[in-house]
């Protein structure tokens, strides 16, 4: 993950570091008893794979890589539209400065651009995995394990999703917050609808990172088949 667009874009906004943690270490802090006694016991029922040369099932729908393709830009598509326009808050009296946009817009946009991002990850995902369970017996064991790790990871997301949205708001305020306290500072609010979009694009990459996983093996198995 320290890789990532939306981990980069965390250390050089907000100045987050990386987890020194090996995969194994992190993904203990995400799982908690049950979860673990779950993933046991999924372990032990899965059988070995069956050798090369053996019957295969049948092959996924050869327009696989074409979903996934169109879904990403479909998503990237609408975070690159048109920014909303901040509503402003009006001043005090008829001698008031100039009003101030706020970042209500942007917090709501965001909030929409994630459950549409959540909802296409989650129909990809489900779509892979029916794909990978009918390619090889071995793709079968991994969708069956991504099917039960998929729901233990989804109750902590959230909590990572909302720390995108504190951070942006934050230099919403240091951006277009203006110095001298008078007017909006437009140059802050264009460079900050700058960080906007690509933020929400690096959150979109990370959140695809499974279904791009998922795919990965299928693709390395239609090589192998081929």
């Amino acid at each position: 993950m320290a890789g990532t667009p939306l981990v980069r874009w965390l250390r050089a906004t907000a100045a987050v570091e990386p987890a020194r943690q090996d995969f194994a270490e992190r993904l203990s802090l995400w799982l908690g008893p049950v979860d673990a006694l779950r993933l046991r016991a999924l372990h032990q029922t899965l059988q070995p794979v069956v050798p090369v040369g053996s019957p295969r099932w049948s092959a996924p729908p050869d327009d696989l890589e074409a979903r996934v393709a169109q879904a990403r830009a479909t998503v990237e598509a609408a975070i690159r539209q048109a920014l909303p326009r901040p509503a402003a808050e009006p001043g005090p009296g008829p001698d008031a400065p100039p009003a101030v946009p706020t970042y209500a817009a942007y917090r709501q946009r965001h909030a929409a651009l994630q459950r549409q991002m959540a909802a296409t990850a989650t129909a990809l995902r489900a779509q892979l995995r029916q794909a990978l369970a009918q390619a090889s017996p071995g793709l079968r064991q991994l969708a069956t394990l991504d099917a039960v790790l998929e729901p233990m990871t989804a109750e902590r997301e959230p909590r990572l999703w909302a720390g995108v949205s504190a951070v942006l708001a934050q230099r919403f305020e240091a951006l277009h917050t203006p110095a001298d306290g008078q007017g909006a500072n437009r140059d802050g609010l264009r460079r900050f609808e700058q960080e906007w979009t690509s933020a929400l694009l690096a959150e979109w990459d990370a959140r695809l990172g499974p279904v791009l996983g998922l795919l990965e093996a299928w693709r390395h198995n239609q090589e192998i088949e081929a």
